[in-house]
């Protein structure tokens, strides 16, 4: 469930972005509404985890003309095809860490502005001992507080776990009223947020007072890391062999992307928790069977939990290339 190296961000003017994010839906059957406002959304952060360097903010156009943002409590309430199927991407992602304030400016005037927010579980996941992962709510449907200007509004996000962290990020939906009607807007939200978005190294926040060191897409090495790395790994067409250092004996959890694209680049779009536990500071080895598809030549992105106990967890992530010594799948 962590976070993947690829970053959709807002880059050009709003008419790109839309037909970009039009594209992106357009096996979900939704269309862009040409008449609607569009969407900016900026994170403002919060005073105890401030933004130095933020996100380019977001660009969405709508995608329907439902009354209610998507929320499992609710999702029969807007028609089939009304938002994107769960299991995938939706569209853009914001950075985030709980507590964090988003900023919702429109194009035009709204009356009403509505949001609501799941995991992005592909529906009938399991783990790797057959247990089912349910989808959840994450913020159930409610009211965005509006503003002296009518077009702005804004919503504080609740505090958020580990399974922010996660490979396309969660749901989020917000749906507005202006005078033509309903227009609804997604777009995804995932944890953590660095300090300094520009770099994606440095002070990443998870959650109102949960934060570390963090570099995305390399290992967190020197004297500041607390976190553990994966070093090298190996896949035989049956075992992966991970092996890593640890700052300590603890449990140690690697998500692995198990479905990735073939070619050099591709998208992993599904992971798998491999499980250990040290028992010293160091060097370690674990194993797991388990049935890859991987991209030829291309590096992965571990994330990697680490903890001495419940209460003394840490996250990094390390990107590795597996070393494949017998067939691929």
């Amino acid at each position: 469930m962590l976070r993947t190296a690829v970053r959709e961000r807002a880059a050009g003017a709003a008419a790109g972005l839309a037909l970009a994010t039009v594209a992106l839906f357009a096996a979900t059957g939704t269309v862009a509404h040409a008449d609607a406002p569009t969407l900016r959304v900026t994170n403002l952060g919060q005073s105890s985890a401030p933004v130095e360097v933020g996100q380019p903010a977001l660009e969405i156009a709508a995608m329907g003309t439902c009354a209610s943002p998507f929320t499992l409590a609710n999702e029969s309430a807007c028609p089939a095809g009304a938002w994107p199927p769960l299991g995938r991407q939706w569209g853009s992602i914001e950075d985030v860490a709980g507590g964090d304030t988003l900023r919702f400016e429109f194009s035009s005037p709204v009356s009403v502005v509505k949001v609501g927010s799941t995991s992005n579980y592909t529906p009938g996941l399991h783990d790797p001992d057959g247990r089912a992962i349910p989808n959840y709510d994450v913020v159930s449907e409610s009211a965005a507080v509006s503003t002296s200007d009518p077009a702005v509004w804004v919503t504080t996000l609740p505090p958020l776990d580990y399974r922010a962290i996660s490979t396309a990020g969660y749901t989020f939906s917000v749906a507005a009223q202006d005078g033509s009607g309903y227009h609804d807007y997604p777009f995804g939200i995932r944890s953590p947020r660095y300090a300094n978005e520009l770099t994606q190294c440095g002070t990443a926040y998870f959650s109102t007072g949960v934060s570390q060191y963090l570099c995305l897409d390399r290992a967190v090495k020197g004297p500041r890391s607390q976190g553990a790395r994966i070093t090298s790994a190996t896949y035989n067409g049956h075992v992966l062999t991970l092996t890593g250092e640890v700052p300590a004996a603890g449990s140690l959890r690697v998500g692995v992307p198990t479905i990735c694209g073939k070619r050099a680049g591709g998208a992993c779009h599904r992971r798998t928790w491999v499980v250990g536990r040290a028992a010293h500071r160091g060097r370690v080895v674990i194993r797991k069977a388990l049935s890859l598809r991987l991209g030829r030549g291309r590096p992965m992105i571990m994330q990697i939990r680490f903890g001495t106990s419940a209460d003394d967890l840490s996250f990094s992530t390390s990107r590795v290339k597996v070393h494949i010594t017998s067939g691929i799948r």
